[in-house]
């Protein structure tokens, strides 16, 4: 109601000691009581919903009473208005003598119905000019630090909560103890939430939605349709930094990091073609069996001379032999070559000619050495890691894992815009494939990849916090991660006409300058393994790494009962043929004594 004996004084902080020309007026020549609005923030963007403007000058009915009194009438007076959080108001209220008493005015949620917050500012006179209290002298945001407990409405989306959990869906968002594997994000990032509620002395109205929403027919969906709407002033759940998005909400700085990759147990075939082989290469090989057959052949040729210059030449000394019965065959000279090779023989005394001792202490020496090789590549082969070769996208598309994605809004979207064209084929190939696609929810990813033999495109944040509770810590790590994206950046929505935008936006920056917001990032990650230390206490020789030996025994062994089958049927048929000629000499020399007689 306007009041034409009323003065109008109005002022700005940036010249408290310098008397306004409108205040000038007011001096004791002047009766009545006066008041004065200043307001330095711009004017609100108007919404469907809620129009703000800011007013500069204002005259009201004022009367001339105590300090209680002064309050009760600018309550009255401007407790309909809607005057944001972010609005800097300032009441002048005349005392005597052109004196001014000042009141900071504002409401902390003006829909939701909360009480007009009046604080007194200071005084102005002419005499000592502005005088301000200390706490408004300090940042904006430090002066409304305190919202008198009043209740702000809130919204997060909840994709994971179930009945079947058995317990309240508000319990659930608080709770950072039980199923950390659902929501993750979500129930994080309420955690530093939390916190904010206890900085600014509020509390949380939240509303619970299903989804984050999408953009369907110009209008929103989930979470996002009511940020739009003005029915929540923000998000306490990390929303993904998307162009679309950008023109219907305000963003908070970085909050959370997702990183959306494939996921898979690598395959455990080892990096070696065969243990057994691999130390040398073919080349090498070929060269030792060349080395064995030359050493036998030459060893075959000195024996046969050995044989002959000394052994037939000094057949027996005092009537006991020196020599064996008969000159050693080439299988002999096979077979002392490999003793010679493993080191268990031959012995000493059983050569005379040092050209013999010559050659096999020259074969020992390189056995030796080649041994040493041979046996410490093979350790420590099994002591290192095998290098993995499923590290990348045209790997684990040339690969014969089975691949999928989980069923999320995202996915479908950075598939359906990709450029790259491996990424293109194992979607349309591998993904979306003929007869059932391979797009499941993150459980049943989840367990595949556990199984093994199949890759999951998912949030790997959320999947390793269910695998912690599938896998052991060998198994844990053989997991393989392959990216073609950067990971998503999130932060939390707000309304563009939420008056809340530099307070929230100033406790998330305070919240990572003093690395709360990185504790708490940690707090709901999984306990780091040490793999290079498992895989050194867990060396195994499994039975792929062993098969090559089993299967080269059973040869050996069905070689050697054929042979011995063989050589059964050969004294079998010797026998018999030995039978018949027996009879047949019989017989002549029957016929023989017959004629002689």
């Amino acid at each position: 109601m306007l009041n034409n004996n009323l003065k109008l004084c109005t002022f700005t902080a940036a010249t408290p000691n310098r008397m306004d020309p409108h205040i000038q007026s007011c001096n004791a020549n002047n009766t009545g009581p006066a008041a004065a609005i200043g307001m330095t923030t711009a004017t609100p963007t108007p919404t469907p919903t809620t129009r703000s403007y800011c007013v500069k000058t204002m005259q009201c009915r004022l009367t001339k009473d105590d300090a209680k009194e002064h309050l009760a009438n600018i309550r009255r007076t401007f407790g309909t208005l809607n005057i944001q959080l972010n609005a800097d108001v300032t009441v002048a209220y005349k005392r005597d003598n052109c004196i001014f008493d000042l009141y900071d005015i504002h409401k902390v949620c003006h829909k939701c119905g909360s009480h007009l917050l009046v604080e007194r500012k200071g005084d102005w006179s002419p005499e000592h000019g502005m005088r301000i209290h200390e706490k408004f002298k300090l940042s904006f945001i430090e002066q409304r630090q305190n919202w008198a407990n009043a209740s702000v409405n809130v919204g997060t989306a909840l994709l994971n909560f179930s009945p079947d959990l058995h317990m309240p869906i508000m319990e659930y968002l608080e709770d950072n103890k039980r199923f950390l594997q659902n929501d993750l994000m979500q129930r994080k990032t309420y955690q530093l939430m939390k916190m904010v509620q206890e900085l600014f002395n509020c509390t949380f109205a939240t509303k619970i939605l299903k989804d984050w929403g999408i953009r369907q027919n110009d209008s929103w969906t989930g979470l996002m349709k009511s940020i739009d709407s003005n029915e929540v002033e923000f998000s306490i759940c990390p929303l993904r930094f998307t162009r679309e998005r950008f023109h219907a909400v305000f963003y908070s700085p970085e909050l959370h990091v997702e990183r959306i990759r494939f996921l898979l147990r690598h395959p455990k075939g080892s990096h070696m073609r065969n243990i057994f082989f691999e130390p040398l290469t073919y080349h090498v090989w070929c060269c030792v069996l060349a080395l064995i057959v030359i050493t036998a052949f030459l060893l075959t040729i000195y024996m046969h001379a050995e044989y002959q210059l000394y052994w037939k030449v000094n057949m027996s000394e005092g009537g006991r032999p020196l020599a064996p019965n008969n000159e050693p065959q080439m299988d002999f000279a096979i077979f002392t070559t490999l003793e010679t090779i493993f080191m268990q023989g031959p012995s000493p005394d059983q050569f005379r000619l040092n050209s013999i001792r010559l050659l096999l202490i020259s074969v020992s020496v390189f056995a030796v050495l080649l041994m040493q090789y041979y046996g410490a590549y093979i350790v420590s082969s099994l002591l290192s890691e095998a290098p993995r070769s499923i590290t990348n996208l045209p790997a684990l598309y040339e690969s014969n894992l089975e691949i999928g994605m989980e069923n999320i809004s995202y996915n479908f979207e950075l598939f359906g815009t990709a450029t790259n064209q491996v990424v293109r084929n194992i979607y349309k190939k591998r993904i979306c494939r003929k007869g059932i696609p391979n797009v499941m929810s993150m459980e049943q990813g989840v367990q595949r990849i556990a199984q093994g033999g199949f890759a999951l495109h998912a949030s790997v944040n959320r999947a390793y916090r269910i695998l912690a509770d599938i896998l052991d810590e060998t198994e844990f790590c053989e997991l393989q991660e392959i990216t073609f994206n950067t990971p998503f950046s999130a932060g939390l929505a707000m309304s563009k006409a939420t008056p809340y935008r530099k307070f929230i936006t100033t406790a998330i920056l305070k919240f990572r300058e003093s690395s709360l917001l990185l504790y708490n990032d940690r707090q709901w990650e999984i306990p780091h393994i040490d793999c290079a230390t498992k895989s050194k206490n867990d060396v195994v020789v499994d039975l792929q790494h062993f098969a090559p030996v089993l299967v080269f025994l059973a040869f050996a062994i069905l070689t050697s009962i054929w042979v011995f089958i063989m050589e059964l049927l050969l004294h079998k048929h010797n026998q018999r043929q030995i039978h018949v000629n027996f009879k047949n000499i019989c017989n002549t020399m029957h016929k023989y004594l017959s004629n002689k007689q």
